[in-house]
């Protein structure tokens, strides 16, 4: 209904703030993406043998869409591999997932402090009239 929607600021509004935490973390996908194509590029199949394919993959599992998926073959060559993967996906999901929320939720919170005030207002008057 539209008086459920109407305290609801709109997106642009909350993408201001956010859009360097979120290119933040388009930078780390790009990083992890260099890294993974100079270390896993010449395996036929693996998801890395160009910097867009690398790109996607890890963008994928740092939503931990395919989270096994990705990175189990190379765990089968070398448990040291899982390095890679597991530092991306604790930088990714417990890092920057996190500050991404956050900037979020401060700029919703920031947009809904003058209507809640206008209706807290609004209730007093209210209240003030009938009782008065």
């Amino acid at each position: 209904s539209d008086k459920a929607r109407a305290p609801l600021p709109p997106p642009p509004r909350l993408l201001p703030s956010s859009c360097l935490v979120i290119a933040l973390e388009v930078y780390l996908v790009a990083v992890y993406s260099c890294l993974c194509v100079a270390l896993y590029g010449g395996v036929p199949d693996s998801g890395f043998n160009s910097l867009s394919e690398a790109f996607v993959s890890l963008f994928a599992l740092s939503t931990t869409v395919n989270n096994p998926d990705v990175w189990l073959q190379f765990y089968g060559q070398s448990r040291w591999n899982a390095l890679v993967f597991v530092s991306f996906l604790v930088l990714s999901l417990y890092f920057v997932h996190n500050l991404v929320l956050s900037c979020i939720f401060k700029e919703f919170g920031k947009c809904m402090t003058g209507p809640i005030a206008a209706r807290r207002a609004c209730r007093r008057d209210a209240l003030r009239l009938a009782f008065a």
